[in-house]
């Protein structure tokens, strides 16, 4: 569900999660900038990499994850070629362990 503000809540982002479990041959997860309500994402970007080991592009940048999330997809996509992560509040120590665990990141 989208608020009248645009915020995606969380029902929506249980169906991002459901949606990438159904396509696990995904190569691509956009959700850059993308307004997620509360932490709501926080669930979808673990599930989505999850659901996805196959991913190749993944793109969060502009919203709120945590380090602890940005392990989980490093952890659960090592085919990672590109990882936008822009504004997104991580630190450096995870982007440095995320990079090492996702060798192909440009």
């Amino acid at each position: 569900m989208i608020s009248a503000g645009g915020h995606i809540h969380a029902p929506t982002t249980m169906k991002l999660a459901l949606l990438a479990k159904v396509s696990p041959n995904l190569t691509e997860f956009r959700v850059g900038c993308a307004l997620f309500d509360g932490r709501s994402l926080h669930y979808a970007a673990p599930a989505t990499a999850r659901a996805c080991p196959q991913s190749l592009r993944l793109d969060l940048g502009g919203n709120d994850i945590n380090d602890g999330e940005l392990r989980i997809v490093s952890q659960a996509c090592p085919l990672l070629e590109s990882l936008d992560l822009q504004d997104s509040g991580i630190g450096d120590d995870a982007m440095q362990a995320a990079a090492q665990r996702c060798t192909r990141i440009e």
